[in-house]
């Protein structure tokens, strides 16, 4: 786990890895249940995670320094997750 970001408004929470994935959990309940895992294009690490303020799209960065933002659907549809732009900055992303 690379980065752990919790949403306030929805009923889950986003994690990172090294191996350029974004996993969503499903918060509730005993245990954390994995709602969906993408996987971002360049496969890289990713370094930052944030959410927008709607809660609607999540940033990943990664060291490559690609940046893909990915569309989270509106709140209980998280598995249809999809990313919809990728942009090239320079290595390392780590904060967005």
């Amino acid at each position: 786990m690379k980065q752990l970001i919790t949403f306030e408004n929805r009923n889950c929470l986003a994690v990172s890895d090294a191996k350029g994935n974004l996993h969503l959990f499903n918060k509730s309940g005993s245990g954390q249940e994995k709602i969906v895992s993408i996987q971002v294009e360049s496969k890289s690490e990713i370094k930052g995670l944030a959410i927008s303020s709607a809660e609607n799209f999540a940033v990943a960065g990664c060291v490559d320094g690609t940046i893909t933002i990915f569309d989270l659907m509106a709140a209980g549809k998280e598995r249809l997750v999809k990313p919809i732009l990728t942009l090239q900055g320079k290595k390392n992303v780590r904060c967005l």
